[in-house]
């Protein structure tokens, strides 16, 4: 299952309807064009989770869920509420979402669950996007559900739009950084190599003790400058006896 990218849609229901209500928004977001993921908060607690952690990106979910007599969870939800109570402040900054709540007026805890989880979220640091949304089935569901499967989808659709808006802006600046730090790195290993060579050569550009052409370097012999010498006569043969 790809949740990733997705807007989500959780039912937790005891009899049916919220699961039956959920499929229909559903079924609205989809026809706008939304990739949509449908599923139950127990399963959801085992599978996308990890969307909602500190530091997630961005994610969008309308929650359709219902309370017992007692104002207890559906079954299906138990686990799902237990993780929101476990939430930090701000652990759940990336999430926008909407709950649309189904109860009864007959019994003392009327929508107790769908208030304590939208309670939840918010003090997690999730954004609601919209008013809670309370459907009594006393007076009948319709009332309420109708009125909010107009507004609710274009809301989603808006917000995760938003979101996926956001989603590329971060890749984008986080690519830009990227490629900017790789180009630094590149730049200071020219200058390291470049200063290195540098250091390396004699004076006048050439290596110690060769030319530049790298042979070696040329004994120079001085020139001495030539001796003139000069004949004396001799004095004539008589000058000398025997």
């Amino acid at each position: 299952m790809e949740e990733r990218g997705k807007l989500h849609v959780l039912w937790g229901s005891e009899t049916g309807a919220s699961e039956e209500i959920a499929r229909q928004v559903h079924e609205r977001i989809s026809a706008l064009g939304v990739p949509a993921l449908l599923v139950c908060m127990s399963k959801y607690k085992q599978s996308a989770v990890g969307l909602l952690e500190e530091g997630a990106p961005p994610l969008t979910a309308a929650l359709v869920v219902s309370s017992t007599g007692d104002g207890e969870p559906p079954e299906n939800a138990i686990a799902f509420m237990r993780w929101l109570k476990r939430r930090g402040a701000g652990s759940l900054s990336s999430l926008a979402f909407c709950v649309l709540g189904l109860g009864d007026t007959n019994f003392d805890d009327y929508q107790g669950n769908p208030r304590r989880m939208h309670k939840l979220l918010v003090a997690a640091g999730a954004t609601p996007i919209l008013p809670r949304c309370e459907a009594d089935e006393q007076v009948g569901l319709e009332e309420a559900v109708e009125p909010w499967l107009e507004e609710a989808p274009g809301v989603l659709k808006e917000t995760w739009t938003a979101q996926q808006a956001e989603i590329a802006e971060r890749a984008r600046a986080a690519q830009e950084q990227e490629d900017g730090e790789e180009a630094e790195k590149a730049e200071k290993k020219e200058n390291t190599e470049t200063k290195e060579k540098k250091e390396t050569k004699g004076p006048r550009g050439r290596r110690d003790g060769k030319h530049k052409s790298g042979g070696k370097r040329k004994t120079v012999v001085p020139r001495v400058p030539a001796i003139r010498f000069e004949a004396t006569p001799l004095p004539p043969a008589a000058a000398f006896s025997l």
